[in-house]
């Protein structure tokens, strides 16, 4: 039975569109569309966020939740709740983005996590078995092509190639994939994609530079072709000026909390369990 301060928190994080809105070391553009495969629009909310003056980390749910693994089934929304009880996140800014997939359970991560040096789970190296990424690639040989890392000797953010991963070089890691576009700005998806796979709603991840990081969620199911176009296009053309993106776990399970300065605002659904998330904080 939940307590009454649960049901609290509960209330206070309901889906909300907004126009753009900054506040210091982040801004949201939750209006923003792009074409889709066969005329339609995708609907998608831009967070973009200024490394300069936040941190970026990988958390394990389970050990966020301060829980164990193996009991542990929170989605991004659960997963704010349990943040919005603990003295580190109570009262500050912070902004919650769904992570990668899961594994033999919701709550194991399928593939790479490090979270400050420490080895959660260790890389995928399962081939890929898709159709839709452009081939010749070190980003193509991998399923789960992708890893969101911070680099150990110069603490800058990259997408590298989960086939070219090294243990150590990486003092936060996220696998995930399939990577859409890779560095610089080169797009990773094939032409045929949209006929092969079926179009979801999705969290992509975007290095727009070194000091700024942009989170794409879509509210309409798409393709993952046509949203790379239009991320990889620069921003005087009405893109998101990535120089590389990658794709994180989507449908249900795809979502983005701000606990900014008002009550918590959430994007998307956020609602299926998920073993992984990233926590951008203010300095």
């Amino acid at each position: 039975m939940r307590t009454p301060a649960l049901v609290l928190i509960v209330s206070l994080i309901v889906p909300m569109h907004q126009p753009t809105f900054a506040a210091g070391w982040w801004s949201l553009e939750d209006r923003r569309m792009f074409p889709g495969s066969g005329g339609s629009t995708v609907r998608v909310s831009v967070v973009t966020i200024d490394l300069r003056q936040a941190n970026l980390r990988g958390v394990s749910v389970p050990f966020a939740a301060r829980s164990s693994v193996g009991s542990t089934e929170l989605s991004v929304r659960g997963l704010a709740q349990a943040l919005l009880k603990q003295p580190r996140y109570r009262g500050k800014e912070w902004i919650l983005v769904n992570g990668g997939f899961s594994s033999y359970r919701v709550d194991v991560p399928l593939g790479l996590l490090v979270v400050d040096g420490k080895v959660y789970s260790t890389l995928s190296k399962e081939k890929t078995r898709r159709t839709q990424e452009v081939s010749g690639s070190d980003y193509s040989q991998l399923r789960w092509s992708g890893v969101l890392c911070q680099r150990t000797a110069t603490s800058n953010w990259e997408i590298v190639p989960a086939a070219r991963y090294t243990p150590g070089s990486c003092r936060h890691a996220l696998q995930a994939g399939p990577v859409p576009i890779e560095p610089i700005s080169r797009m990773a998806i094939g032409s045929s994609e949209p006929k092969l796979e079926k179009p979801y709603v999705r969290t992509v991840i975007c290095i727009a530079s070194e000091s700024r990081i942009k989170v794409a969620t879509t509210r309409d199911a798409t393709h993952l072709l046509p949203m790379a176009i239009w991320m990889s296009r620069p921003e005087a053309s009405g893109g998101l000026g990535c120089r590389a993106a990658l794709n994180l776990s989507g449908d249900s399970s795809s979502g983005v909390v701000i606990n900014g300065a008002k009550s918590p605002t959430l994007i998307g659904e956020g609602s299926f369990p998920l073993p992984t998330a990233l926590v951008f904080e203010a300095k």
